[in-house]
């Protein structure tokens, strides 16, 4: 059983080197070419918060959603219908599809801005992304 058990770790040691040996090798961005500048956020310090400008109550945020009409179905005949919103529909698309995005934008396709939560400091890439065009480095 001894004898068992250390196999156990040693292949669990030896297995888990290579994970930790690749990660510890691409998680320097700086030698790629790839560091990010540092900017003062306002809502990266220890005491600081999101700003709350305004901060409606459920009820009317509730009244809110209600006044939008969302694209819901189909229903039991396989017809889509429109119905009041509630606060569990998400946002509702500007355009219908990507060519009229591309129509309405003068050829642009805006990026998905969930990578914002997704990645650590994704503000300095996300401004890097809105405010240069591709390939120009800010001076």
């Amino acid at each position: 059983m001894k004898s068992f058990r250390a196999f156990a770790f040693l292949g669990a040691g030896i297995s888990g080197l290579p994970s930790f040996v690749t990660i510890s090798h691409y998680s320097n961005e700086t030698e790629h070419g790839l560091e990010c500048p540092n900017y003062p956020w306002l809502y990266k310090g220890i005491l600081s918060l999101y700003d709350h400008g305004f901060s409606p109550t459920k009820d009317e945020v509730k009244a809110m959603v209600a006044q939008i009409e969302v694209v819901d179905g189909p229903n039991d005949e396989g017809a889509m219908f429109t119905c009041p919103g509630k606060l569990s529909d998400s946002f509702p698309q500007p355009y219908a599809n990507e060519q009229a995005t591309k129509f309405a934008t003068g050829g642009a396709y805006p990026p998905n801005l969930i990578i914002t939560k997704a990645r650590h400091n994704a503000e300095p890439e996300m401004e890097e992304w809105t405010t240069h065009p591709k390939g120009q480095k800010k001076q």
